[in-house]
């Protein structure tokens, strides 16, 4: 789980999000945006909003205030750390504490990096996308979208209208 903006957390947030993860993080503690905040039960990153408040409204009902029971949070260890983190994450060690974060700390600037990630570049593309005629590649379709050999046809307001056949 990353943290998605930068602020204080609080316990009204991680009392929902305890039952997704086991939380890195405290009641109290400051995170900012890229920063680990947990770790997921499913496989992938979940941005999360550990800063967000109960809204304080002036209708009261029975029963809506209820204590927030929290597990504590998992010690993060240098060795520990060491072991957790992905190609795209980094330990960041302070004199006060061990923390996890993303190399990318933008949750829109990771959504781009993985996307260019996962795009071939053309020097990785093996196979030709498509042939001019009906050379070695007679099976592959043609740039019009026909065969090597197939006759031409005749396009009227975008239906075929009849097929043209050479003479003789």
């Amino acid at each position: 789980m990353v943290a998605d903006r930068e602020g204080s957390v609080v316990a009204f947030a991680l009392g929902n999000l305890q039952e997704r993860a086991q939380m890195f993080v405290a009641p109290g503690d400051v995170v900012y945006e890229g920063m680990l905040a947990g770790e997921n039960a499913r496989p992938g990153d979940l941005d999360v909003n550990v800063t967000k408040e109960k809204k304080l409204t002036n209708m009261r009902a029975s029963g809506s205030d209820d204590n927030v029971l929290l597990e504590p949070p998992r010690q993060i260890t240098l060795e520990y750390a060491m072991e957790y983190i992905e190609e795209d994450e980094l330990i960041e060690v302070t004199p006060q504490s061990i923390r996890l974060r993303k190399r990318v700390l933008q949750a829109n600037d990771r959504k781009k990096a993985a996307r260019a990630r996962e795009w071939p570049t053309p020097s990785d593309l093996r196979v030709p996308l498509f042939t001019l005629g009906g050379g070695e590649h007679a099976g592959q379709r043609d740039v019009d979208g026909g065969h090597g050999n197939a006759a031409p046809v005749r396009r009227r307001r975008g239906r075929v209208r009849e097929r043209i056949r050479p003479r003789g």
